[in-house]
């Protein structure tokens, strides 16, 4: 699925999460809130440029109950995603979940 999909994160030959779709992120003090920024002048296969907008709809699917989603456990625990420009997520956790970067490392980003 490498070769179709991206991540907003990766991993390297350690295991050890890096920057990917998003060059850079923050964690809250409280473990709470994850600010992702993402790299600027991607596009996808038919055009379409990647955005918050395109993380935040991911993301919310992902979320989603009606949706059937078999790795919903991975980010089951985000509360809710917020758009705060252009290249910039928010992610609210509802509780603090120390694997969270790791999930996002496997979170496929599509149009």
């Amino acid at each position: 699925m490498r070769h179709v999909y991206e991540t907003l994160l990766w991993f390297d030959d350690r295991g050890n999460v890096v920057p990917w779709l998003a060059e850079r992120w923050d964690v809250s003090q409280d473990g709470l809130v994850y600010t992702f920024y993402l790299r600027k002048g991607v596009r996808f296969h038919d055009g379409f440029e990647f955005n918050a907008t395109v993380v935040k709809a991911n993301l919310d699917r992902w979320i989603d109950s009606t949706v059937r989603v078999p790795s919903r456990s991975l980010v089951g625990r985000i509360d809710r995603v917020e758009i705060v420009d252009d290249y910039t997520v928010r992610v609210y956790l509802k509780e603090p979940y120390t694997l969270f970067l790791k999930a996002i490392g496997v979170f496929r980003v599509n149009d």
